[in-house]
């Protein structure tokens, strides 16, 4: 008897799934057009029926789900009001079914750019903001897709300033109920999907400006070093369990973020170098991260993983990416030129060799130069004249005054391996006069043209200094960086000579040339009042 009970239950229970299953697959098998759109929205608009809202929640949703990607900045910009009907669905607490549907729905709405740059324009975004914000605060088990859903939208970094002050009555970002504090007490509590979509959103927040000050004067640095605690044994092979989009991820681009503020005291300084010091031997890309990060902040790392930084400064300037590691556009050059600047200075600091030769490599001291080169040109008559950027050049954004300010005190700082000569060669290298004379002109140049302030003139002072305090004997590094410095201005088309031409250093018998016999008896040859011969350079 028992067991006929028992059978008649299991019974019933499959019967009950298949039902389940039917009436699933008829929802799915519903075919929706973009012409029910209207209808749909009514129905969730009027919202006095459940069943058929949860089945307008469920006909929205097809109609912007995975299969029908094209449909949604149709569906975003179709009316001022959708968002506003959205809000409602998500803060119907007493219908989880459609709320949940309503941030699905939210969420696909806000993946194409157009779409996101609907949403945050829309008279409803500040709405949508603090619904999802109450969401990630009152519901454990949706949080994660207001997360989702704030995190696509502040993709748009104009969309952060309001988004920080979400939440509050007074646009105080410092309320109880306002962004980063919800965020910080979802943080609190450990690892969980909320708690990764949350640090994905602090991610996009933290790169601009105001969200990383912000971020700052708040405990979620601390927070988030919980995430990035390891193993001593786990140290190098980080990047193969700590993937894309991964809680660990987030939270080493966080901190790479916040590095730069200004408002970070020294004791926070200190405690974000004492917590990833210890992941900067992973090979992959969170090691790099870990890099910049220690690199940028003062702190020590080994000569291997200094030239790491500078490969990146590389990369970035070429706008490749590195296979199996990073694509382009991970990282700016304002990170890698500010770690790589830092890293020359400790190196120098340290009088450690083997340190700034690893920093110093050709190609990237090729690229300190490109990038200085590059801002001659900006600041130069004929470019405002012309308007047109130089074939390959960077863009304005990625070489201002600052960036080449970095890099001129990234060349002071690696000037003794720059200027190394061959160790034993006294005799003078006309390659190596030339090449010295060539960057004495472009630094004077830039110097001349540009605003830059008192701390990079007197960089650049120090450097041609440098420049002309060395011997004139083969320097191996110099000769590399600058020939690969050429065939990189002769694959952009770009002839810097005209450029530097009206500074150009000016050279008799008694300058670093006088070594070099007259190339013959020419007109070019005059005599002195003693009556021996001047070879005159032209």
């Amino acid at each position: 008897m028992s067991e006929k009970k028992k059978g008649t239950k299991k019974e019933k229970k499959e019967k009950k799934e298949r039902v389940s299953f039917s009436s699933k697959k008829k929802v799915v098998d519903d075919v929706y057009e973009l012409s029910d759109l209207d209808r749909l929205l009514k129905v969730l608009d009027l919202n006095t029926d459940k069943k058929a809202c949860l089945k307008a929640a469920k006909g929205l949703y097809h109609l912007t789900d995975v299969d029908h990607k094209s449909n949604r900045t149709v569906v975003a910009s179709h009316s001022p009001e959708i968002l506003g009907i959205l809000c409602n669905c998500v803060q119907n607490v007493l219908l989880p079914d459609i709320r949940h549907l309503g941030l699905l729905i939210c969420n696909n709405l806000s993946i194409p750019l157009e779409s996101k740059l609907i949403l945050n324009q829309s008279p409803h975004a500040r709405e949508i903001y603090n619904t999802c914000l109450n969401v990630i605060d009152t519901d454990p088990r949706e949080a994660y897709l207001g997360s989702i859903c704030l995190m696509n939208l502040s993709f748009l970094a104009s969309a952060v300033p309001a988004m920080l002050v979400a939440g509050s009555g007074d646009n105080d970002h410092k309320a109880k109920t306002a962004l980063l504090p919800v965020l910080s007490r979802v943080l609190r509590h450990g690892k969980s999907e909320a708690a990764r979509w949350c640090c994905g959103l602090l991610k996009n927040i933290s790169r601009v400006r105001e969200g990383a000050d912000r971020i700052c004067e708040t405990d979620l640095p601390s927070i988030l070093f919980s995430f990035i605690e390891i193993e001593d044994n786990d140290s190098e092979t980080l990047s193969t369990t700590w993937v894309n989009n991964s809680t660990e991820d987030f939270a080493l681009y966080i901190l790479l973020n916040i590095v730069h503020c200004k408002t970070m005291d020294q004791s926070m300084c200190a405690d974000i170098i004492e917590n990833t010091t210890p992941l900067t031997s992973d090979r992959g890309i969170q090691g790099l991260k870990a890099i910049l990060i220690t690199g940028i902040l003062g702190g020590d790392v080994q000569p291997a993983e200094a030239a790491r930084v500078s490969e990146l400064v590389v990369s970035v300037t070429n706008r490749v990416g590195k296979q199996g590691e990073y694509t382009f556009g991970v990282f700016n050059l304002t990170t890698a030129l500010t770690a790589m600047a830092s890293l020359a200075t400790s190196s120098r600091i340290s009088e450690s060799p083997k340190y700034m030769n690893a920093i110093a490599r050709p190609d990237a001291l090729a690229a300190l130069f490109q990038i200085v080169a590059d801002q001659i040109i900006v600041l130069s008559a004929s470019f405002e004249e012309t308007k047109e950027k130089p074939p390959g050049m960077s863009p304005a954004d990625d070489t201002p005054e600052d960036m080449v300010s970095m890099a001129i005190s990234t060349l002071l700082a690696l000037s003794p391996s720059i200027f190394r000569a061959t160790p034993g060669d006294v005799e003078a290298d006309t390659d190596t006069v030339k090449i010295k004379a060539e960057l004495h002109s472009m630094i004077l140049t830039f110097e001349k043209n540009s605003s830059a302030g008192s701390q990079t003139n007197m960089d650049a002072d120090h450097f041609m200094s440098a420049i002309k305090q060395s011997g004139n004997g083969p320097m191996p590094i110099l000769a590399q960086a600058h020939k690969l410095w050429i065939a990189k201005r002769q694959q952009d088309g770009v002839d810097y000579c005209s450029v530097f031409t009206e500074t150009a250093v000016e050279v008799d018998e008694k300058g670093p040339l006088d070594f070099l016999p007259c190339a013959g008896w020419g007109n070019n040859n005059t005599k002195n009042e003693k009556g021996d011969v001047k070879c005159v350079i032209s």
